[in-house]
């Protein structure tokens, strides 16, 4: 099967960069035909990506966004939706704006012929045929081939009297395919039973999550197949099932502070949920979609979590920003774990900058490269307060005393190595030293420390974990 991309332009009615405004109403229209376009194709068992722009935004914001959406993914080809305007007909004429499809190239040429024609046999209305411009900005910029179609115009009555909206999608949807394909709606008498991408529920095998409601410094709650929203779980407990073939359509959590969450979604592909809510529904739900990936975003938290995938198990845990599970492999993700670190660090790398925020046993900064740990910040969650000194290239000794995450211990824009530390706090940890490699785990007394002094050898990464 094909795999599109398919928007209606411009922002949402009232929004921004919204359409043009007639009789009819740009944005309001060709959302309804998107919609039923997408509805269509993925009836026919194509994959669809809906790439509209819904935020409040300027024009250039808009179509940069559009663009972005659609260059995510691999397609046969980029649709985009509009209305005409500048007909000026609002008491009729007697003759119709009519329908035309703008093309980069003729490349597009068939399946834009096709829709011009479909639209205007199955409305009635004008055929002003294949037009091509390369200075519209979603048709040279998107990585696949891509057409614009101008269904019809917002401010010619005649346009507007022979105006249907799921008419005109199944008329695009028929030019897409260059077939006639059926609404999708009708039922035969004896109809197969259908297929369900995911494969049958195994109800009583594998393991279910606690039937009780657990809260705790972050709670978390999943919306599974033939069950619905589920119990909540909090720290790392699981939510979902494992062996049951069961897959986690949306997630509903309850962050710390501040949260941003991304996942990616069968036939949606990647979506971004800001700052959100307990009541934040991330995902869908009654559409039988099921969530592949998964990734957290936070200013003010570090939090680890893990995704079970059919087939392929448990990933590793991961840390903000970073994908749990697996996308492009259609698997399905039947149980999640999240919780907040114990305790974080960010390494200041030799030529590469911030490594970004690692926790709990992950490695921050590099082994084998021969890169030296410029700096080192540190973010305690539930280690108490920590104390830092470190040996610096060139400085010696330097006590930094209780540190906070924005506290550098060390420099950086200086090309001066760290060479030992000296910490503190209700943690363990241990380095990887220039010729050495890993110490022991050592407890953070404020008394031990790791690395060299006066042999000029470069600490090269880190690990801590709650002791």
């Amino acid at each position: 099967m094909t795999v599109y991309n398919v928007h209606a332009g411009h922002c949402p009615q009232g929004k921004g960069a919204y359409g043009a405004v007639g009789i009819l109403k740009e944005s309001v229209e060709n959302r309804l035909v998107k919609d039923e376009v997408i509805r269509l194709l993925r009836v026919e068992g194509h994959t669809v990506y809906d790439c509209t722009c819904e935020e409040n935004t300027t024009q250039d914001g808009c179509l940069r966004k559009i663009v972005t959406k659609c260059n995510q993914h691999n397609v046969a080809l980029d649709v985009s939706i509009h209305l005409n305007s500048g007909r000026n007909d609002y008491k009729g004429d007697n003759s119709t704006g009519g329908t035309e499809v703008w093309n980069y190239d003729t490349r597009t040429k068939v399946i834009s012929d096709r829709i011009c024609s479909n639209i205007a046999k199955e409305l009635g209305i004008r055929n002003r045929g294949t037009k091509y411009n390369k200075n519209l900005y979603v048709l040279n910029s998107t990585n696949s081939p891509a057409l614009l179609v101008e269904c019809c115009f917002v401010d010619d009555k005649d346009d507007a009297d022979h105006w249907n909206a799921k008419k005109c999608a199944k008329a695009i949807a028929e030019g897409i395919l260059n077939k006639t394909i059926s609404s999708g709606f009708s039922k035969p008498e004896n109809p197969p039973k259908p297929v369900n991408p995911d494969g049958e529920v195994k109800d009583n095998a594998g393991m279910f999550q606690e039937k009780k409601d657990r809260t705790g410094e972050v709670s978390y709650q999943g919306h599974l197949r033939q069950i619905g929203w589920a119990n909540w779980q909090c720290d790392g407990r699981m939510i979902g099932s494992i062996g049951q073939n069961r897959r986690i359509e949306a997630l509903r959590i309850k962050p710390v502070n501040h949260m941003d969450v991304t996942v990616h979604i069968r036939n949606i592909g990647d979506k971004v949920y800001k700052n959100i809510t307990k009541d934040t529904v991330i995902g869908t739900t009654k559409q039988s979609l099921r969530l592949e990936a998964m990734k957290i975003e936070s200013g003010d938290t570090v939090y680890l979590y893990r995704v079970h995938q059919k087939d392929i198990g448990w990933s590793r845990w991961c840390v903000n920003g970073q994908w749990a599970g697996v996308k492009g492999k259609s698997k399905q993700i039947e149980a999640v774990e999240i919780k907040a670190a114990n305790i974080a660090y960010l390494a200041h790398v030799q030529g590469a900058g911030d490594t970004g925020w690692m926790a709990d046993g992950m490695t921050a900064g590099t082994i084998g490269q021969q890169k030296r740990m410029e700096a080192l910040r540190i973010k305690s969650q539930h280690c108490g307060k920590v104390y830092a000194q470190a040996h610096i290239q060139g400085i010696g000794w330097k006590d930094f005393g209780e540190i906070d995450q924005n506290t550098v211990i060390g420099t950086v824009g200086e090309d001066k190595r760290l060479e030992c530390l000296r910490l503190k706090g209700n943690f363990e940890w241990r380095a990887h030293i220039q010729g050495t490699g890993w110490t022991a785990w050592t407890k953070a007394d404020g008394v031990v420390t790791l690395g060299t002094v006066g042999q000029s050898l470069r600490l090269e990464a880190i690990e801590m974990r709650k002791g």
